[in-house]
């Protein structure tokens, strides 16, 4: 009898349990439902990885708009990469287009025009990729949901990028012209008599505004200044700068170029008399982001393809392909440029969007024009 008694106490608790738990045994989503009810938590590691994956997978081809990002060779080993990693069939298809900036605002010109964005992902400088986020012309992802593997540093908040790629600035100069032991080896250097009539430079003032913050506007100022004083031919160059213009010899050095791993690869490459040094006392590193657009034709292959960069694999195709990495993944060219650097002793600037932020001045305001104006002949103001 007592057997029996505690028998149904323990069915009457257990009915009572599914009651209030709105459960029944035959129902399979249970075990859900009792964890919402418990508070949720994570999912596994990879679920959300390999949901992404699965939507991928219709998206097919993936355009590329962009100048500066190719050749089409290393998105083909980008593809093939996705392949054997995620086992998908990527078909990225890259197109030189306009430069960083001008590609910055066409993305947020069609974002405020509600449509689709010309390339389907972007790599921007984090400064442009910032003005792009208070557009809301990119996408926030939350990456760390999407992969619990991606680093925490490669994410940048004031974005939702990922910094998979940087480059190293320098003076890029002539081996014929310009001895390794003649170069300056500090911005003051640059006043040298020696130096006259030997430097070039861009006309948007490249490479300065990071100088600045190690060296001081003030004295960026004075440095621009004396340099075209001294006969300088200068502020001639579009954007980054050109190679061929220093290793045709038309002009011995230029101050400065962006990338100084491209230097090393074209001399390898061309057999040309350039290299690229940098100040004993102070160098920099600007990163650059994947960015999402926020109306991209093909969103998931967007998200995945900026996990598939922030991978070892990919970041060797980028830096083979195209001289850049993250200075934030171990085993990266840069990262290890930025380890080298710090083990010297070196002053290094390493570029975050907080110090984007604190100094925007120096890049987008009359700080940078008045740079420019002097650079291309202008009196300074």
């Amino acid at each position: 009898m007592q057997k029996f008694i505690r028998l149904r106490l323990f069915l009457s608790v257990l009915a009572c349990f599914c009651m209030l738990g709105g459960l029944s045994w035959g129902e399979e989503k249970a075990p859900a439902m009792l964890l919402a009810q418990a508070g949720s938590r994570p999912a596994p590691k990879g679920a959300e990885l390999a949901t992404l994956i699965k939507a991928a997978k219709g998206e097919g081809e993936f355009n590329i708009v962009l100048g500066g990002m190719g050749p089409q060779a290393m998105w083909d080993e980008l593809g093939k990469l996705a392949k054997a990693k995620y086992g998908i069939d990527v078909n990225y298809i890259y197109t030189s287009g306009p430069n960083l900036s001008q590609s910055a605002s066409r993305l947020m010109q069609e974002a405020k025009a509600g449509q689709p964005s010309s390339s389907d992902g972007l790599v921007l400088s984090s400064r442009l990729a910032m003005a792009a986020a208070r557009a809301k012309a990119v996408e926030r992802v939350k990456w760390r949901q999407l992969d619990p593997g991606i680093p925490q540093d490669i994410i940048n908040q004031e974005t939702g990028g990922l910094v998979i790629g940087g480059t190293n600035g320098g003076i890029l100069y002539n081996t014929n012209l310009v001895k390794r032991d003649d170069l300056p080896q500090s911005v003051d250097d640059l006043l040298h008599p020696k130096y006259k009539g030997k430097i070039i430079s861009t006309s948007v003032a490249s490479q300065w505004s990071e100088l600045a913050i190690l060296e001081g506007e003030e004295k960026v100022t004075r440095i621009i200044t004396e340099i075209v004083k001294n006969g300088n031919v200068v502020g001639v160059l579009p954007g980054c700068g050109e190679i061929d213009v220093v290793a045709s010899g038309q002009y011995a050095m230029q101050v400065f170029f962006c990338n100084m791993f491209q230097v090393e690869a074209y001399a390898k490459r061309t057999g040309a008399p350039v290299a690229g040094a940098f100040f004993k006392t102070s160098r920099w590193v600007t990163p650059y982001d994947w960015v999402v657009p926020r109306i991209s034709r093909r969103p998931n292959l967007a998200r995945l393809t900026g996990i598939l960069l922030a991978t070892p694999e990919a970041q060797k195709i980028l830096h083979e392909g195209r001289q850049i990495s993250s200075p934030y993944l171990p085993g990266s060219a840069l990262h290890e440029f930025v380890q080298e650097s710090r083990k010297a002793g070196v002053k290094l600037l390493l570029v975050t969007p907080e110090l984007e932020k604190k100094h925007e001045r120096l890049w987008t305001g009359e700080v940078r024009r008045n740079w420019q104006r002097i650079l291309r002949g202008a009196s300074p103001r």
